[in-house]
């Protein structure tokens, strides 16, 4: 089938859609204790959003793209190497706040964290035994017998809504005139249940 080309606000907003309906079930995950699986789709909620961030921003000459050019573009920005190049794009002071955040129970900036989220997302879809799991190497122990199961808490979900989100946010309404939290995901989430997410979250994200 012929590729006739999308708007470029359309594809944005798909991936835009798409990264916050991750991000919900990521939350009814963690209520229900389920932190790892949880952890996909914060990994995957994070990464969507980025990466419409950055698709925008390279085809900011283009009103409209071909989904074949995007699909190449984003897969070249993997599962980690969109970190850095959100970082990149959101500028100093965002990376400044990663490197002020610290992890809790870790002697660990923000930064470093995003380091190993590329790690933790591989090792929440291909489990690994204990003995080789991230939580044993050395950045996540506390003492020679003990460390900080990373993927089993709610660190991640808390570092993501609290510290990077609020500078997308920010980024996504002064650059491309979109507010993320103004309605709910078309149709993929209820208008109440979407209410509740966000009327949990905004304060975090908007501070």
């Amino acid at each position: 089938m012929t590729d006739r080309g999308y708007d470029i606000n359309v594809v944005m907003r798909t991936w835009l859609r798409v990264g916050l309906t991750d991000l919900y079930s990521a939350v009814s995950l963690y209520d229900e204790d389920l932190c790892r699986q949880a952890f996909t789709l914060i990994h995957q909620g994070y990464e969507k959003i980025s990466k419409a961030i950055l698709i925008g921003n390279h085809f900011s000459d283009r009103q409209v793209v071909y989904l074949d050019d995007v699909d190449k573009y984003a897969s070249k920005l993997g599962h980690g190497k969109f970190i850095c190049k959100i970082a990149e794009h959101l500028g100093t002071p965002y990376r400044d706040a990663l490197e002020n955040y610290k992890i809790k129970g870790l002697t660990m900036s923000g930064t470093a964290f995003l380091c190993h989220f590329e790690d933790m997302f591989i090792e929440s879809r291909y489990p690994r035994p204990k003995s080789k799991s991230l939580r044993n190497q050395v950045v996540f122990r506390v003492s020679e017998s003990s460390s900080v199961n990373i993927l089993g808490g709610t660190e991640p979900r808390d570092f993501i809504f609290g510290s990077v989100l609020p500078y997308i946010h920010r980024d996504l309404e002064r650059n491309f005139n979109i507010d993320i939290w103004a309605e709910s995901p078309n149709g993929d989430i209820s208008d109440e249940d979407w209410k509740v997410f966000r009327d949990r979250f905004q304060k975090t994200v908007s501070n």
